[in-house]
């Protein structure tokens, strides 16, 4: 009977942790850029739950930005991620940018990220992902090879 009483006790621990979204990041990559230029950065990302991007960071650019699918490039305050949609950032399309790279970034590096998510109810999780710098995204690379 005491096994009982625990699993309500945990049960109950359990429902008073904030929800959070589960994020998958698919396919991150970047172009390579030299130092005080920006890089751009792409990925897929879904989340489970309806979710928003509020801010991402990396120690080899003095800021990172989200910018639209225009032409004009401007900063978007955050990226809204609907529940169980992929979310795509691609080549023209919508991306980050990592602006005044601080070092080179060639292909084949990896460059460290942080993303950071808000769920709809307000509660935040940081998200430590890597980056591959490439000239088009793995899929693409895949696709052409299997062209010839």
């Amino acid at each position: 009977m005491r096994w009982w009483v625990a699993a309500c006790g945990l049960a109950l621990a359990l429902s008073s942790l904030p929800a959070r979204a589960v994020v998958i990041i698919n396919q991150p990559w970047l172009r390579p850029a030299q130092p005080g230029q920006s890089a751009e950065l792409y990925m897929n990302l879904t989340s489970s739950d309806a979710a928003t991007v509020v801010a991402i960071q990396s120690n080899d650019a003095s800021k990172v930005l989200f910018r639209g699918p225009d032409k004009i490039p401007r900063a978007l305050d955050n990226l809204v991620l609907p529940a169980r949609v992929m979310v795509v950032l691609a080549p023209g399309k919508a991306h980050f940018a990592l602006i005044k790279l601080n070092r080179p970034v060639r292909l084949g590096d990896r460059i460290n990220l942080i993303l950071t998510i808000q769920s709809a109810n307000g509660t935040r999780q940081e998200i430590p992902m890597q980056a591959e710098v490439r000239i088009r995204s793995a899929v693409e690379e895949e696709m052409r090879g299997h062209a010839h």
